[in-house]
């Protein structure tokens, strides 16, 4: 045999050669027979690799160096692409002032007040020769943080509580660390784009929920470089929070067009299109949501909207999938609501009472939970948290008719009657009218009675 594959520890010299040693700290010679395996090795035999092992080991090597050299030629594509987008940014700069001060020259001194924001930078760029570093970035998956539960049934989207702003080239630092040349240059480059600071002032208003300041300044990100796909998202969520759900679903549009398809941008497009009642086309958006994320604040929403639509079985299988996931109190609520519409109040009960042990304090709940008792006949009950709800909620003329149905049942017309005038106080229906007449009947007071429906007949049809 070659001596080259056999061990050189004298006491086992003709042993044959079975394995390196690759452990990084053994001072012990790094060829390994079977002795040498058994006894100078022994605490780190998993660092011995026979020769099929080394084998696969460089293959491995291999397959990761072929992973780091595309990854580095796309980082290097990204900076390019970066240069390229900056020149172009730079010569439209240098563009836009080289025709403003030929205005200027002939005395157009309006001028000078409409871009004066633009100018003080500029200024501020020829006085110290080159643009102070703002450390803004921005990076896509971070705006995932804009996603928050929804804590309160059927209400408005909730406010975002955090946007951190990073940088879309983040995955370029190791690169430009490694060559500080190429680090200052896209630093000051970057540092150069107006844009990026504007995006960052939409950002930091919408923390501050100022919705109008911050929809003012992405619009204005957006006219200096229109495809800065997170200005599109931050201004989407603006509008929504104004309420303008139609320019939001646009916006969100926008964002795909840019190929920002992350989980966020299809929720929020799907709520808008819920809110306006495009039900098919939300529960779409929503599905789209679902495939990037398993988000039970998700299935919420698609609940929600399967429920507006009608589709209580369908709702019921999806809201289910939510409490699969996570036990949340609008979860249990609107479970309950569609439990009502499917005709099984007992279970309804339940989701209700599982959710008032998140929340006591919710007019909603306790309301549905006298409800859903009404609905199983034990009035008597239903009164206490009908009586609850009115206590949280003075004003609610539903909770105010539901207890008036409940005394009607117990034959207790007189303190129906004034629980019925009370919900017509607050908001005049015809149902309510219906409910007080129907006690008045009751009570042997027909005429009144006959009035009450005259006046609903002539009034709302009915």
């Amino acid at each position: 045999m070659d001596p080259e594959y056999l061990c050189t520890i004298a006491n086992h010299s003709e042993e044959p050669i079975i394995a390196f040693c690759f452990n990084l700290e053994c001072e012990k010679p790094r060829k390994v027979c079977f002795q040498c395996f058994q006894t100078n090795h022994a605490k780190h035999q998993g660092d011995c690799l026979r020769f099929n092992q080394v084998y696969s080991m460089i293959q491995n090597c291999i397959q990761l160096l072929v992973q780091m050299e595309t990854s580095e030629q796309k980082k290097m594509e990204n900076i390019i692409k970066l240069f390229k987008k900056n020149i172009k940014f730079i010569t439209s700069e240098k563009d836009k002032l080289i025709e403003l001060n030929s205005r200027i020259k002939q005395q157009d001194y309006q001028q000078i007040f409409e871009q004066l924001e633009q100018l003080k930078q500029w200024r501020n760029v020829s006085l110290s020769k080159f643009v102070k570093n703002s450390d803004i970035s921005i990076q896509v998956d971070e705006i995932k943080k804009f996603e928050k539960s929804f804590d309160q049934f059927y209400s408005q989207y909730s406010k975002v509580d955090d946007i951190i702003i990073q940088s879309n080239d983040q995955n370029e630092q190791n690169t430009n660390e490694r060559n500080p040349n190429i680090q200052n240059q896209s630093k000051q480059i970057k540092s150069e784009n107006l844009a990026i600071q504007c995006l960052s002032s939409a950002a930091e208003l919408y923390k501050q929920e100022q919705f109008q300041e911050a929809l003012k300044f992405a619009n204005q990100a957006l006219k200096i470089d229109s495809n800065i796909e997170q200005a599109y998202l931050i201004k989407g969520l603006s509008l929504l929070h104004l309420d303008q759900y139609e320019e939001a679903i646009d916006s969100f549009d926008e964002c795909l067009r840019q190929n920002l398809k992350i989980e966020t941008v299809y929720y929020h497009k799907g709520y808008c299109l819920s809110v306006l009642e495009h039900y098919d086309d939300a529960i779409k958006c929503y599905d789209q949501a679902l495939e990037l994320k398993q988000d039970p604040d998700f299935y919420l929403k698609k609940a929600q909207t399967l429920h507006q639509q009608q589709k209580y079985q369908l709702a019921l299988e999806t809201i289910n999938k939510a409490l699969d996931m996570k036990s949340k109190q609008p979860y249990w609520q609107i479970k309950g609501a569609i439990l009502h519409q499917l005709g099984n109040p007992n279970e309804e009960l339940n989701c209700y009472l599982k959710a008032l042990e998140f929340d006591q304090n919710q007019s909603s709940i306790n309301h549905n939970i006298g409800v859903a008792l009404y609905s199983l006949q034990r009035y008597q009950e239903s009164l206490i948290y009908f009586d609850v709800a009115l206590n949280l909620e003075p004003n609610s003329p539903d909770s105010f008719n539901q207890k008036g149905m409940s005394l009607q049942a117990l034959n207790k017309h007189l303190l129906a009657i004034a629980c019925f005038d009370s919900a017509i106080k607050c908001r005049e229906k015809a149902s309510y009218l219906i409910n007080k007449a129907q006690s008045l009947i009751a009570l042997k007071k027909q005429k009144e009675a006959l009035d009450i429906y005259e006046y609903v007949r002539e009034k709302y049809g009915e």
